[in-house]
């Protein structure tokens, strides 16, 4: 890996496979140029869940560098189009001979993520108390108040009676007031 490289963490695609043809491209929305190629994966090491398994499927790949015909090779790219089939671009490539290592050391990574976003959010937290939910209530509104859309966050105000303070102060009155999206909606 060249220092320039962005380390395979950063990119949500990783792919074994093969460059099938250059300059053409598996989606016909995407005008082939000499750096895009139909890349044909052998094995999905990391990709996105909402999608479906990549394996055996053509792929276009927008190369950072140029490549040939028959080049084998672990890709690792950031997602650019879908449709008919899906669009990448290259972030960065590997010898087809590190897949496994890499594939583990993605596992690896996927086990650890859950605990590395905790401790970001304990690292950027003001407060963090143990309590139990004493009270929810939607967040007085005045009465012409309308909506921005259907998905309005529909915001509440949670009060916790705190029982112990991890970090922070403990609050007047031993209650804690959080707002909160009273919505799982993505948008």
């Amino acid at each position: 890996m060249s220092p320039v490289d962005p380390l395979p963490e950063s990119a949500p695609f990783a792919l074994l496979g093969v460059i099938d043809r250059v300059g053409d491209a598996a989606m016909a929305i995407i005008t082939p140029g000499e750096r895009t190629a139909v890349f044909r994966v052998e094995s999905v090491l990391r990709a996105p869940a909402a999608l479906p398994d990549l394996t055996g499927a053509e792929v276009t790949v927008e190369l950072r560098t140029l490549t040939k015909v028959g080049e084998r090779m672990v890709l690792l790219a950031d997602g650019w189009m879908y449709g008919e089939s899906v669009a990448v671009r290259e972030v960065a490539r590997r010898a087809a001979g590190s897949a496994d290592a890499l594939s583990k050391r993605l596992a690896g990574e996927q086990e650890e993520a859950p605990v590395l976003h905790l401790r970001e959010r304990v690292r950027g937290a003001d407060a963090i108390v143990v309590g139990a939910v004493r009270e929810l209530k939607p967040i007085a509104r005045p009465d012409e108040w309308v909506p921005t859309s259907e998905h309005d966050a529909d915001w509440w105000v949670a009060t916790i009676a705190v029982e112990e303070v991890v970090r922070g102060r403990k609050p007047r009155g031993g209650n804690f007031e959080v707002i909160l999206a009273n919505r799982r909606e993505v948008h």
